[in-house]
Order: C-alpha cells, then sequence, then structure tokens
C-alpha cells in the first residue's frame, strides 16, 4: 500500500473503513487527506473532524466515479456539487484536497460563487451561458464544482 505522502493516482482500494461498503481504504484517504491538507493550509489551519468523515466518504466516492457506491448513497456522478457552510469551515481546503482524488478524465475546475458573481457584475447574462451550455468542449463538459461561500 502507498504511503499518505504519496498522491499519485486515484485513492487505493481495499481494506475498506466503516460504512465505506468494502472497496474503498477510507482510513488511508483520511491519512492523506489530513497530513496532505497540513502541508497545504498549515498544522494550526487545518484538522479533519470525526464529523466531517461522511461527508469526506461522499466527496471521495463522488470525485472517484465509483457509481455503484454512490448509487448506494443516493449520489449521481454526473450532477454538480453545492458544498456550503460559514466562512471559515474548511469547504475549499476540503475541494482542494479532492483534486488528487480522480482520475484524469474526471479532473475540474473550481470556481467558487464569489467568483462566479463578480464576473456576472463584471460581464452580465454571457456568465450564465459560460457555466451551463456553453461550457462544452470537444462534446464533453468542463467540469466546475460550485461552491458557495458564505
Amino acid at each position: 500500500m502507498r504511503s499518505p505522502s504519496d498522491p499519485s493516482g486515484p485513492p487505493p482500494l481495499g481494506g475498506g473503513a466503516s460504512g465505506s461498503g468494502g472497496d474503498l481504504d477510507f482510513n488511508w484517504c483520511l491519512e492523506f487527506f489530513e497530513k496532505r491538507g497540513k502541508e497545504e493550509f498549515g498544522d494550526h489551519f487545518f484538522k479533519i473532524v470525526p464529523e466531517d468523515h461522511d461527508l469526506i466518504f461522499n466527496l471521495t466516492i463522488y470525485f472517484l466515479g465509483d457509481k455503484a457506491q454512490c448509487e448506494k448513497l443516493g449520489l449521481d456522478v454526473t450532477k454538480g456539487i453545492l458544498l456550503s457552510g460559514p466562512m471559515g469551515a474548511g469547504k475549499t481546503s476540503l475541494i482542494s484536497l479532492m483534486k488528487y482524488v480522480p482520475p484524469p478524465e474526471r479532473n475540474f475546475v473550481m470556481k467558487t460563487t464569489r467568483e462566479v458573481s463578480f464576473e456576472f457584475i463584471r460581464e452580465g447574462y454571457e456568465v450564465i451561458d459560460r457555466y451551463s451550455r456553453m461550457s462544452f468542449r470537444d462534446q464533453h463538459p468542463r467540469i466546475y464544482w460550485r461552491l458557495r461561500v458564505m
């Protein structure tokens, strides 16, 4: 098994955690996200708390594109994510760590709601088209994850 310092490829499978259904080594994922989060955001600013484990598990299987596991949890891998919470809760940090999860065909671009709203103020309604029907590239949609920043 890879060590949490190894960011290459998606999280390892096998040795499932409680609630995981058995395929994803969720304990490895938590250790990896904790280590990488502290490296990227600082020891004093980043900590994964047990209350967030379900959310992190759901995001991990979503970003892996695990259709069977997502179906069990009622998640649709063809739809986007709206992650909301108070400022400073770690939404942006958590989604930033998810860049290590998906295989190349599921890579994503992150845009905060604040960024999209500023674009709308500057450019008007064509911004709505940019992030909806005009977001297709080579017959495939460009994937944006929307974060609601309060």
